[in-house]
């Protein structure tokens, strides 16, 4: 009799071991975060939008904004994913300013020449802006990462650089109209934005990745450039006028442009 129950003791052991190492991948597979234990996501996207207020880079019409963008996401945990982006983006400037400039002649009077944005042919100042992007990718309840609805928020560093070509204003000077250069015709900005994305992901063939939605963008320092440009500046005494007003011009067509845009993606699971 203790020699039977030490059998089905024995017997009963090993079938629990067994049981054990069956169950274990699946154990540990359903705790590892992600799709299929893959964590890791490399794909491209594009935010566009039409343009109907501002240029573009090389025409007042209407167009496109539209901002290519790199994208590394990872898995941290379930239903969240952290996420990082390289984006660039041409655009364009209407510069609508005039510009006023007083001189005092040696017999002790004052010529006034005013100048105006008028290139030929006329086109936009151009933006050129590169960005890095930092934020987390939260997934609906119920949802695993990478799969599902999601909201996603991101801090976004601008780098931006407005640029126009030597003669591209015209002055007037009492009878006299000419061409002529102002400032260095090439100015560095930065600034940063807060965007807010709503959107779905798609998993196709256990490896494909398919994501899109719609993005809010908030830039603090469009919403608070309330300097009014549109009429004309003295010059005389103010050497970075230009830099000034391009600031203003370029901090108002980021706000503009990152308020709404459709978002794209492809990707796929790399990890």
């Amino acid at each position: 009799m203790e020699k039977t129950t030490t059998i089905l003791r024995y017997s009963f052991n090993r079938a629990l071991a067994a049981s054990a190492l069956l169950l274990a991948p699946f154990l540990v597979s359903a705790q590892i975060p992600g799709y299929l234990g893959k964590r890791l996501m490399v794909g491209y996207s594009n935010n566009f939008f039409l343009s109907t207020v501002d240029p573009t880079a090389s025409s007042y019409d209407l167009g496109m904004n539209t901002t290519h963008s790199l994208n590394v996401e990872y898995t941290i945990k379930n239903r969240t994913n952290i996420c990082a982006s390289f984006q660039m983006f041409r655009t364009g400037i209407a510069v609508n300013t005039g510009f006023i400039e007083y001189r005092t002649t040696s017999s002790g009077s004052t010529t006034v020449k005013t100048y105006t944005y008028y290139p030929i042919p006329d086109a936009p100042m151009v933006m050129k802006t590169k960005c890095l992007a930092l934020g987390f990718k939260f997934f609906k309840r119920g949802s695993f990462a990478p799969l599902g609805k999601y909201r996603k928020l991101e801090a976004v560093l601008m780098f931006s650089n407005i640029s126009y070509q030597p003669l591209t204003f015209r002055y007037i000077q009492g009878n006299k109209t000419g061409r002529a250069s102002l400032g260095s015709g090439n100015y560095s900005y930065k600034e940063f934005a807060v965007t807010y994305t709503l959107g779905r992901q798609r998993i196709l063939f256990d490896r494909l990745v398919v994501d899109y939605g719609v993005q809010f963008g908030f830039m603090p320092l469009g919403a608070l450039s309330i300097t009014d440009y549109s009429g004309t500046v003295n010059i005389t005494n103010y050497p970075g006028a230009m830099e000034s007003v391009l600031r203003e011009e370029s901090n108002m067509r980021l706000f503009r442009y990152e308020l709404f845009n459709i978002h794209l993606g492809l990707g796929f699971l790399a990890l």
